[in-house]
């Protein structure tokens, strides 16, 4: 197993734009870290004015979807 950091995929340095996370089926875990993240910087900046953050998350087929059951 090789580890490599990926340089394109990260949160807008600016905080007050709107952020959508979409993790169609799979892979919701660097959302939820994306999340916490924005989390932390709200805890630190509590007078600062942040974008929405939405997760949309799953399959568009109930009986496929194990994630969250």
């Amino acid at each position: 197993m090789f580890g490599r950091t990926n340089q394109n995929f990260h949160l807008p340095d600016d905080i007050t734009v709107p952020v959508i996370l979409i993790g169609p089926g799979t892979g919701v875990a660097p959302f939820i870290g994306f999340l916490d993240h924005r989390a932390e910087e709200r805890r630190q900046q509590a007078d600062a004015t942040f974008g929405d953050m939405w997760l949309l998350y799953g399959c568009r087929h109930k009986e496929k979807d194990f994630l969250f059951r």
